[in-house]
């Protein structure tokens, strides 16, 4: 649960320039359509499976026209979208700004209401997605946070202050169904979640694309992995096939290390074994990386033992323009590793937020040196803020791969200044991932641009680390406690943890730490309400018993809320009591002796 994450200096060091040459002819691909792209690719026979029949040419055949008539569809259609957002909280007027991440074009336009429901209101507006990727809203004293704006998003519901995917005129219910297929990995058990379209037809002449997802524990459902906002990837593949001809399944690999908690973690699951962990100044022999490196026989049993097991029981594409593969975090770096290593696999990667810095430059040179570099995939790279999320690490990569000769139209790198490390952020990207994995490119970002943060100062030294509604004057009408109601729950000491921004005490100005399990909380004498005084720059906040990791990992037991997402300006001055009547849900792997409550109330706080 520790939020420290490895950070240090840039991956500085330039790659070998010719790493990538056998394909920098790319560069001319601007002036190739991107059918002819596709078809090229999708004719490049996968020599490791012996079911090179006539079928699977026929097959082939038929994978390739249609990916030129999706093409010529795509060419010819306008770049006019129309945004549509269901209000649950049927608000009397709301404005849209859409934003260029990497551009910082922006333009505000009102919305207009298409019609009223008893619980809803819908509205809608038109825009350019050849201008914008990004949108939020605007609506009484309140500011979304920024999701997709392309031609794969059908609409954004708004509820409780939050926005999710859902598909136009239908009522959204973010409980979807899937299947769980429990394979063998390592030697112990490891859970595949396979979610199909609620019109999924297994006779269906056109077949279906699949995504393959790392921490498939928290991308489909909420109530999966005890986190309170999880991917809604099943939403957004909805959603996209409301308003384009493509459709897919979601393959979504479990990814906590083993059940019983010690013979595999996370981090031996995903990260590969290319050497030598990086080394940065400052860190001791606590702060390094712990590792058994299993990534690649990751990468291995997910080509060699789930695909082929699904091609085989669901009525998919078995080419790799079909199949495509992203994760966050390690997961990202997993991906990354992944669809190169095995690129006649997958036509697209989808990399959120990496842990590119767990490697040095050199390491990295050494691993591209093995890639086949004449079958490429088409990598989405995402990241957030250049500190508060992996965006240093990020740009440096994105910058050495161009520089490498990695092919301009099949890289494009969507860095969203204000994002941070957080499930939250990649849901609301997803839509990018899925218009760049089934076009191979994007309206909004040009392929292969240059692109270099603007905001590259140090936290500690950046007093701006407060969201702009939490301004100085906000912060002196603001409660300087924040509160938690302990009379039901009982826990020996509670202690308050929290993620996103630096942050710092309300009252005395000096910054709070980060790491896990937090900072305990003043219990107010005679009571069973503990306060803290307010946290101010965080996004996320966990209610906890103070248990450590190492405890949990001895088995000690642990209780907390699952995330909340948190303002300062929103919660200070407020209670928050867990609703006991909904059991707490036991974590997995090392977590087994972790219980997250999922419910809870915030209330005003009287003496």
């Amino acid at each position: 649960m520790k939020s420290k994450r490895i950070i240090a200096a840039l991956l500085a060091g330039i790659m070998c320039m010719s790493v990538f040459a056998g394909c920098s002819n790319g560069d001319s691909g601007k002036e190739t359509t991107q059918s002819s792209v596709k078809t090229e690719q999708s004719e490049t026979k996968d020599e490791n499976t012996d079911q090179q029949s006539t079928e699977q040419e026929s097959s082939k055949t038929e994978d390739n026209s249609q990916a030129e008539q999706s093409q010529q569809t795509t060419a010819s259609e306008s770049t006019t979208h129309t945004l549509y957002i269901r209000d649950g909280d049927k608000n009397k007027e709301l404005s849209a700004v859409f934003i260029n991440t990497v551009s910082g074009k922006t333009e505000e336009k009102a919305l207009t209401k298409v019609r009223e429901e008893e619980d809803n209101v819908t509205y809608s507006c038109d825009n350019d997605v050849s201008l914008y990727n990004m949108v939020h809203l605007k609506y009484s004293d309140n500011v979304t946070m920024d999701v997709a704006f392309n031609k794969f998003v059908s609409g954004w519901y708004l509820k409780d202050e939050a926005l999710l995917p859902y598909v136009e005129g239908t009522t959204p219910d973010y409980n979807p169904k899937y299947k769980v297929e429990t394979f063998k990995f390592d030697g112990y058990d490891k859970n595949v979640y396979i979610w199909t379209p609620k019109d999924y037809d297994e006779n269906a002449e056109e077949k279906y694309s699949t995504i393959y997802l790392f921490d498939g524990q928290n991308v489909l459902d909420v109530n999966m992995g005890g986190i309170i906002n999880c991917w809604n990837v099943a939403e957004s593949v909805e959603s996209m096939m409301a308003v384009t001809d493509y459709k897919a399944i979601i393959v979504a690999i479990e990814t906590l290390g083993s059940p019983d908690g010690t013979t595999s973690t996370r981090a031996d699951e995903l990260i590969p074994d290319l050497g030598e962990f990086a080394k940065y100044e400052g860190m001791t022999a606590d702060d390094e990386l712990k590792s058994k490196k299993r990534g690649g026989a990751l990468a291995d049993f997910i080509c060699d033992t789930v695909m082929p097991k699904v091609q085989k029981d669901y009525n998919v594409y078995d080419d790799k323009m079909h199949t495509f593969l992203a994760g966050s975090s390690f997961g990202g770096l997993a991906t990354y590793y992944t669809v190169l290593s095995h690129s006649d696999k997958f036509g697209a990667g989808g990399v959120f937020s990496p842990s590119f810095g767990v490697y040095d430059d050199n390491a990295w040179a050494k691993f591209v040196e093995t890639v086949d570099k004449d079958n490429l995939p088409f990598m989405y790279i995402y990241d957030g803020g250049y500190y508060t999320d992996n965006g240093k690490f990020s740009e440096n990569m994105y910058k050495n791969m161009l520089e490498a000769g990695y092919p301009k139209d099949k890289i494009v790198f969507d860095k969203y200044e204000p994002g941070q490390h957080f499930e939250t952020y990649w849901r609301n990207a997803f839509p990018e991932f899925l218009e760049a994995a089934f076009t191979q490119k994007l309206d909004g970002l040009e392929e292969g641009a240059v692109v270099e943060y603007v905001d590259k100062t140090e936290p500690d030294n950046n007093p701006a680390n407060v969201s702009e509604t939490e301004t100085s004057a906000d912060l002196a009408g603001m409660a300087d406690y924040l509160y938690y109601d302990n009379s039901e729950t009982k826990w020996d000491k509670v202690f308050a943890y929290w993620w996103g921004n630096e942050t710092k005490n309300k009252i005395t100005g000096e910054p709070y730490g980060k790491e896990w399990p937090g900072v305990e909380m003043e219990k107010i004498e005679g009571t069973d309400i503990y306060r803290i005084a307010v946290p101010v720059g965080p996004s996320g906040f966990i209610f906890n018993s103070g248990v450590t990791d190492d405890e949990v990992k001895k088995g000690t037991t642990a209780y907390q809320t699952v995330d909340l997402p948190y303002s300062a300006s929103k919660y200070a001055g407020k209670i928050y009591k867990i609703d006991m009547s909904v059991e707490a849900e036991k974590g997995r792997g090392v977590e087994k002796t972790k219980f997250r409550y999922p419910a809870g109330e915030w209330s005003e706080y009287k003496e």
